[in-house]
């Protein structure tokens, strides 16, 4: 019996809902201090017809501020090293710091949780230069085949 393959998305510098390095956390507004690299993240098994894949990053424990939205990812493309986003193809998005590219988190308190999405797409998405979440999530309405989420916690 065929079985669809499940959509997945893990790290090897964090298990789901462990705790965030700090060479993942932002070096921001005095109170955090981290090197600001993206997380190593790996994905697999994504349905058949995706494109191109999306990336996004929110703290779900701050009204989903926005971290890092990645757009137009090419779909041969099935992982993004730590610190690596920056050579990661595709459209580079705006996050809510404001700024481009991956924020690392920098909460007012411990305990937020970082939830990091990649979304198969069927299509590339017609986005504006440095697209905010907003923005790619209204592109992306009716060509999401699947996502896949991993949380981490700082």
């Amino acid at each position: 019996m065929d079985m669809d393959p499940v959509f997945v998305l893990t790290s090897a510098d964090f298990n789901a809902d462990g705790p965030l390095d700090t060479r993942h956390s932002a070096n921001a507004w005095g109170q955090c201090s981290g090197g600001n690299l993206n997380p190593q993240l790996s994905w697999e098994g994504a349905p058949e017809g995706t494109v191109a894949y999306a990336i996004t990053m929110r703290d779900l424990s701050a009204g989903n501020w926005s971290h890092w939205v990645h757009v137009n990812i090419p779909a041969a493309i099935t992982s993004v090293a730590t610190g690596g986003s920056a050579s990661l193809p595709g459209i580079v998005g705006r996050n809510a710091s404001p700024g481009t590219g991956y924020f690392g988190p920098c909460p007012p308190g411990p305990g937020h949780r970082y939830e990091f999405t990649v979304w198969a797409l069927d299509a590339e998405l017609v986005v504006p230069a440095e697209p905010t979440y907003p923005n790619f999530f209204s592109a992306a309405e009716g060509h999401i085949l699947d996502r896949a989420s991993i949380i981490g916690v700082f």
